[in-house]
């Protein structure tokens, strides 16, 4: 009962109430799976500190980690941006136990420290474990693709981007939503790839997502674009990006201070500024003067 209990606790992201059934639980009682579970909370409310402590206190009660264990560890060290210390984890792994799981916990395992390098930024690290994994006999699926992108999207670099994605393609792999929005952001400063990729989309019959449109909004308001980034707004999909969201408010005040110019994908500036008359982050217009 009390293990069901922390697993609720755990996928509801309750803290308080997970560590008052953690703590009435008897010592005797705590297994692998009930450290894990822990663990796995810890990492879920990046609170890096405590799930060291629930690790270390495995070992002083003499309960072996297994793999989820140490995947829950590492999990919660790349949710606090600690990238080195997640990749040290992850070698602290013994091999044996890592090499005697299944294909899909192998999978996660590297997935979660090539994240950990994705969150930063850093390709070459997370190309680094993608290689490890590789020589491991071990082939990558479509999150440790998205992980790869994910790390070259902070500098924009559209030709990684495009290496990766052929990687992919040459895997067997078919690109999704997700993988194909990241090219996007890759290649936010190139406004022609940018729509070059969204007609790969509805080639593929993919339904572009809300950060999809987000996304090429950016790389609108970069390119200059004024009228095209002003057509965007009126995007229905973009009513389903949560209102509280930095990137859209900033792109948004950006697109307002573009000229109306012609967006360079045809149509004038005013007819793409007549497009835009629906724009639903438009400030309203001001009241006619009395003559």
């Amino acid at each position: 009962m009390s293990g069901a209990a922390l697993d609720l606790c755990a996928k509801a992201r309750w803290w308080q109430r997970a560590w008052k059934v953690w703590s009435a639980m008897p010592t005797e009682w705590r297994s692998v799976v009930h450290y894990s579970t822990m663990i796995d909370l810890c990492a879920r409310c990046q609170r890096v500190r405590e799930a060291e402590s629930l690790f270390a206190e495995m070992g002083n009660a003499a309960v072996e980690p297994n793999i989820i264990t140490h995947n829950n560890l590492i999990k919660a060290l790349s949710t606090a941006g600690q990238p080195e210390r997640a990749s040290q984890a992850f070698q602290a792994v013994p091999r044996a136990l890592l090499a005697g799981a299944g294909l899909r916990t192998q999978r996660s395992t590297y997935q979660v420290v090539m994240i950990a390098w994705a969150r930063v930024g850093n390709y070459a690290k997370a190309r680094e474990v993608f290689m490890e994994m590789s020589q491991a006999g071990i082939a990558p699926d479509l999150p440790h693709y998205n992980a790869l992108l994910v790390a070259c999207a902070a500098a924009g670099d559209g030709a990684i981007a495009d290496g990766i994605f052929v990687s992919l393609l040459s895997a067997g792999l078919k690109p999704d939503v997700t993988i194909y929005t990241i090219c996007i952001s890759c290649h936010r400063h190139n406004l022609a790839r940018c729509w070059e990729l969204m007609g790969e989309m509805q080639q593929a019959r993919l339904q572009p997502s809300a950060m999809t449109y987000v996304e090429l909004l950016e790389a609108h308001v970069l390119a200059g674009d004024g009228a095209g980034a002003r057509e965007l707004l009126g995007a229905p999909e973009l009513r389903a990006v949560p209102p509280r969201s930095a990137k859209l408010r900033r792109l948004v005040a950006q697109t307002r201070a573009l000229p109306l110019a012609p967006s360079g994908r045809g149509g004038t500036g005013g007819e793409r500024a007549a497009a835009a008359a629906g724009d639903p982050w438009a400030s309203p217009a001001p009241a006619p003067t009395a003559v």
